[in-house]
């Protein structure tokens, strides 16, 4: 449980624990320390952080007690936050094993009280499959709380388009009056919609089920019954955006329409996802059947970070599956080894999605 604790929560940690900055400190320009209010596991690498105009060199740690129970020297500045905050020091509270309720001091701030504890975080791996289900996209959807409803079944015949040009490096806004189409039908459907809206990534999909994978091995039979079906749910889809002329589907969606208006795109209107399949009229073409994009031309290399994130997620099922199921681990294998042979080590572009500016 720790080795995934490292893996996915502290890689958010620095983003969430900054942006809970109060409006008041703020304005004070008084330093603050933020922790991650959920707690640490015993064994775990363990940061905190201190926000300040300038650096300070040491922090202590206090137990419930107010006793000093560790100190240390604050990191490297990590760079400016914001005007008034000019310095941002992660400060390693790893050498805390011992079970209790803590709170870190530096210069003269004080941070919110903190636990260690082992087991704080497996009910939490529950919690993160349910948000997964709640993005699922397709005909397999699960009601749950938000009572989903089958949506997008166009995907599962769309068309595939040439990349759009924008009208601007930071915009999603689309230059021209319709979209090229380039090959198709592809099946798209099913898979993960992005957090904040409709489309659909491979580069986040990877990403993803490449956790889940992670977690559900670490924890064994420790595991939510949930976990691996929905890790699968998403490899299922990947299985779909690597196609068996060598190219790779960056996405299926676009953010906006284009300048003058004449389409629409995901964030142009409000609606609910089931509503897409049944829109009328020439400007919503691309949300009644969304275009589909490619990564890589077929027959041509791939970029590297989804030629690894998607090797990755299929090498993980394959690890899964190598006992009960060998054969299926043979195919999960061959297809994350052919996937990781396709990448471009020379001179390459990341490619994320479409504009660049969604993932830069």
């Amino acid at each position: 449980m720790e080795a995934i604790r490292v893996r996915v929560v502290n890689q958010i940690a620095l983003i969430v624990l900054l942006l809970v900055l109060p409006a008041g400190a703020a304005a004070r320009d008084r330093p603050a320390i933020r922790v991650d209010e959920l707690g640490y596991a015993p064994g775990e690498h363990k940061v905190a952080y201190l926000i300040a105009p300038r650096t300070h060199p040491h922090f202590v740690v206090l137990d419930a007690g107010g006793h000093v129970v560790l100190k240390g020297h604050a990191g490297r500045n990590r760079g400016v936050w914001n005007r008034r905050y000019r310095a941002v020091q992660p400060l390693d509270l790893s050498k805390l094993h011992t079970p209790g309720t803590y709170r870190v001091r530096a210069a003269g701030a004080l941070s919110p009280r903190f636990r260690i504890r082992a087991g704080l975080f497996l009910p939490r791996v529950g919690e993160t499959v349910q948000f997964f289900q709640a993005q699922r996209d397709g005909a397999n959807v699960i009601a749950g709380p938000l009572h989903r409803r089958p949506a997008h079944l166009n995907d599962a015949h769309a068309t595939v388009y040439a990349a759009p040009r924008y009208d601007g490096p930071d915009s999603d806004v689309i230059v021209g009056s319709s979209l090229k189409p380039i090959g198709g039908p592809v099946d798209v459907e099913g898979g993960w919609m992005d957090a904040g809206d409709f489309v659909k990534f491979t580069h986040t999909t990877a990403y993803a089920a490449a956790l889940l994978f992670v977690a559900r091995r670490e924890l064994g039979t420790a595991a939510p019954s949930t976990l691996e079906p929905e890790a699968r749910f998403g490899l299922d889809w990947l299985d779909k955006a690597w196609q068996a002329d060598g190219s790779m589907l960056l996405q299926v969606g676009i953010g906006s329409g284009n300048a003058k208006g004449t389409f629409f795109g995901d964030h142009d209107l409000w609606r609910l996802p089931e509503k897409d399949d049944g829109l009328k009229g020439k400007a919503n073409r691309y949300i009644r059947n969304r275009p589909v994009f490619r990564a890589n031309a077929p027959g041509t290399q791939l970029p590297p970070n989804l030629a690894g994130r998607t090797a990755a997620a299929f090498a993980l099922a394959a690890q899964l599956d190598a006992a009960a199921q060998p054969a299926r681990a043979g195919r999960e294998l061959a297809t994350a080894a052919a996937i990781y042979g396709a990448a471009k080590t020379e001179h390459v572009k990341v490619v994320t999605a479409l504009p660049h500016a969604f993932y830069p």
